[in-house]
């Protein structure tokens, strides 16, 4: 008797010293996004994240210029879910609905609040879905030029009198805006004023800006570098504008967006942080890092010298990958065949302000833009 209950009290022991082995749901599930590098390092070593495609710009028929059969919020939403995208924005005209003749403001802000319930219906752990609006500023007085906001929870009418790019720059600076996020869409080389600012403070609040636009992906590369040059602090994102459905499954362009999670909070984190890219290839993730920040970071101080780390995959195959400086001027240059590239590159530090990567296919022209990395 005394053996055995030795043995039992030993075998209890011996049980309690294991660890418990995780229930089924709580197994920890494979990574399957090939651009995540694993768990986060301890504090102060290099972040990780995942890398998210889809469209940031996009028209429902509550947009008076896209009025048509099976453009609902929700028919772009499922569309673009059924189609892959890991997220999808509408941002209909704000002021076709203001100044439409007949339609209440009770109904007005009926649809406003309706484009929010369809995107919180269809948001889910695959999907996320954001009700946004662009201001379009065609008449002046002054700069003219569309813009995208995201999440804040009114909108203004940009044709309406008084309400000029000026009065914009300074209602997204008052306090019930302090979570917004806004992209300047498809610019020309002298858009909003040549890229006047109104109030310094918008500058933390304009931090994208749309290189490729439309169904046809028109190219806004040249644009792009003279709002740099003008001190803006502007990541490229990619927007189909597109007016109707019919397009979305097929649209080939893409915004990437280098996130922790696919949460809108966390997505608009990123957005808010410069963590994009726009590419022409649906299929195309990228993500750099220069000394262990990632793409997007500002330095406060200048390092001695800038250790890239690209990572590049793609259905198809990447010819050339560029780091770029100041008004695009080429710095290092690289050339692959494969579908799967990384790249460790040092950079001496120069005068220059900001440093991005530029990525090629077969083409002559690039096929990824990432957002630079500024240096004060």
């Amino acid at each position: 008797m005394k053996v055995a209950r030795i043995l039992i009290l030993l075998a209890l022991t011996l049980a309690a010293c294991v660890p418990d082995a995780p229930t089924p749901g709580n197994r920890p599930k494979p990574k399957d996004n090939p651009t995540e590098q694993g768990e986060n390092p301890p504090a102060g070593g290099r972040q990780t994240f995942n890398i998210y495609l889809g469209n940031t710009h996009a028209h429902s028929q509550y947009s008076g210029d896209a009025v048509q059969e099976n453009n609902e919020p929700s028919d772009h939403y499922r569309i673009a879910k059924g189609a892959g995208y890991d997220f999808y924005a509408i941002t209909d005209h704000s002021q076709y609905d203001l100044s439409e003749e007949g339609v209440a403001e009770t109904e007005l802000a009926r649809r406003w609040a309706q484009i929010l319930k369809e995107a919180d219906n269809f948001t889910d752990k695959d999907f996320v879905a954001f009700r946004g609006y662009e201001h379009s500023e065609n008449n002046g007085p002054g700069a003219k030029g569309h813009f995208n906001v995201f999440n804040s929870n009114t909108y203004l009418n940009a044709l309406a009198a008084g309400i000029d790019v000026k009065y914009f720059h300074n209602w997204l600076c008052t306090a019930a805006n302090k979570n917004v996020v806004v992209s300047m869409n498809h610019p020309s080389e002298t858009q909003y004023d040549n890229f006047a600012c109104y109030n310094e403070q918008v500058r933390s609040l304009i931090t994208m800006i749309e290189l490729i636009n439309g169904g046809s992906c028109n190219d806004h590369y040249p644009a792009y570098l003279v709002a740099l040059g003008k001190g803006w602090i502007v990541s490229p994102v990619a927007g189909s504008d597109l007016h109707g459905t019919n397009k979305v499954a097929s649209w080939p362009a893409r915004t990437g967006i280098a996130a922790k999670e696919l949460t809108r909070e966390s997505l608009l984190e990123a957005m808010r942080a410069h963590r994009t890219f726009a590419t022409y290839d649906s299929s195309l993730k990228l993500m750099y890092y220069v000394n262990d920040m990632p793409m997007g970071t500002v330095f406060e101080a200048a390092p001695a010298q800038l250790d890239f780390d690209i990572s590049v995959t793609c259905s198809n195959n990447i010819k050339k990958v560029e780091i770029l400086a100041g008004n695009g001027v080429v710095v290092k240059s690289k050339e692959f065949n494969a579908k799967t590239v990384s790249w460790h590159e040092t950079v001496p530090v120069s005068n220059y302000k900001y440093y991005f990567v530029n990525v090629y296919g077969s083409s002559a022209t690039p096929i990824a833009y990432a957002a630079p990395v500024w240096l004060k």
